[in-house]
């Protein structure tokens, strides 16, 4: 509901080799970091992308959002959980600073690969087990 109104033109699937996955942590900061990363997928995309959560099951929780949009540019990459880095323009910059401590607050980890004028994947590894609560 957080997004609905930016998905309007683009596809939303999501793909689960788990029934309902059980992540047992701070569901606010874990729902921060989802929404802002559909926030930036919706953003890199043209108006009929398809933007896709798969998650997988293992030892840890593997989220992977990934987006069919404009891609990063290798320069550009290295510098995305950097406080403040932006390419949006002032006043922005703290999204995926964000996501990147929240997840390690969360004792998980968080990788990005894109290619450029094809998208974008963000995998989030998350361990299965902390508090009380469902993703």
């Amino acid at each position: 509901p957080l997004v609905a109104h930016r998905v309007l033109d683009h596809q939303l699937v999501i793909e689960s080799d788990v029934d309902r996955p059980v992540v047992n942590t701070d569901q606010t900061r874990l729902l921060q970091v989802f929404v802002n990363l559909a926030l930036n997928g919706l953003e890199a995309m043209p108006d009929d992308g398809t933007l896709k959560f798969r998650i997988k099951f293992n030892e840890y929780y593997t989220v992977e959002v990934i987006d069919n949009g404009r891609g990063i540019a290798p320069e550009i990459l290295p510098h995305i959980f950097d406080p403040h880095f932006t390419t949006k323009g002032p006043g922005r910059g703290a999204g995926l600073y964000n996501v990147k401590m929240y997840v390690e607050q969360l004792n998980g980890q968080v990788y990005v690969s894109s290619e450029m004028a094809k998208g974008t994947t963000v995998t989030v590894l998350l361990p299965p087990s902390w508090g009380a609560g469902y993703f």
